[in-house]
């Protein structure tokens, strides 16, 4: 489903997702983190403002396997992160470059 952030749609599929069987870190490494075991993927959108070497943000897109929320400000993005952060896991997500 597609939810708009900042609803409370949008923080329970954070919040359900976020709270999945956490699964330790392969491998040999000295600090053990356990993450949430749910695939992520984090998408913007952005146009290029002419004679100048800016860019501006219009449109976010945040997947949890079939769950998207999506949001056109940074003040919510960083509210969808702050709802993921208070379930005390470390989350993996696929950026696109």
């Amino acid at each position: 489903m597609i939810f708009a952030a900042g609803t409370r749609a949008a923080e329970q599929a954070i919040v359900e997702h976020v709270t999945v069987e956490r699964v330790k870190h392969p491998g040999k490494i000295k600090v053990k983190r356990e993450y949430v075991d749910v695939v992520s993927a984090f998408d913007i959108e952005t146009s290029r403002i002419p004679d100048t070497e800016e860019s501006i943000m219009y449109v976010w897109q945040w997947a949890f396997e079939s769950d998207v929320i999506v949001g056109r400000t940074w003040d919510e993005f960083k509210d969808c992160l702050a709802i993921g952060s208070n379930a005390g896991k470390n989350l993996a997500c696929r950026v696109r470059a």
